[in-house]
């Protein structure tokens, strides 16, 4: 149980460190290739070309939001996406200086657990009660020691 704790928390420490970005994806348009709840993994590069699959930042009504679409069009530092589920590109560009960077793997519905387990209910059903469990078999088990 030490090794595996041990081994969770190195692996923590080795995501945390990494240049890789774990982004959960909200929307539909990039069905079917990347689908509502799944998890991408975003590795920020400047070598970019048409069809790579691309995490940006971009603004609307006032705040910027990450979106990942499909480049389809590329001239100098501007680029044109497209989402696969959409039937024309995006209407804006985005400059290659908003591009946090291009998705290297989809995993599908792992982002979906994450919201879960993230949220209140879910704390409360991973965590907190496993744990109210674990303590009273601890307390169960050293009871029954002390009256053997």
């Amino acid at each position: 149980m030490k090794k595996f704790i041990l081994a969770v928390l190195i692996a923590i420490a080795i995501l945390i460190s990494s240049p890789f970005k774990f982004l959960v994806v909200h929307g539909n348009s990039m069905e079917p290739t990347i689908k509502e709840g799944d998890l991408i993994v975003v590795y920020p590069t400047n070598e970019l070309k048409i069809g790579d699959v691309i995490t940006y930042l971009h603004e609307v009504d006032g705040k910027r939001y990450l979106f990942t679409h499909r480049i389809v069009e590329m001239h100098g530092d501007i680029i044109r996406t497209k989402g696969d589920a959409l039937e024309k590109p995006d209407s804006y560009t985005v400059k290659k200086l908003d591009v946090v960077g291009k998705v290297v793997l989809v995993i599908p519905m792992l982002g979906t657990l994450i919201c879960i387990a993230t949220s209140t209910a879910g704390w409360i059903s991973f965590i907190l009660i496993p744990s109210i469990l674990l303590i009273a078999i601890e307390v169960r088990r050293i009871w029954r020691l002390r009256n053997e």
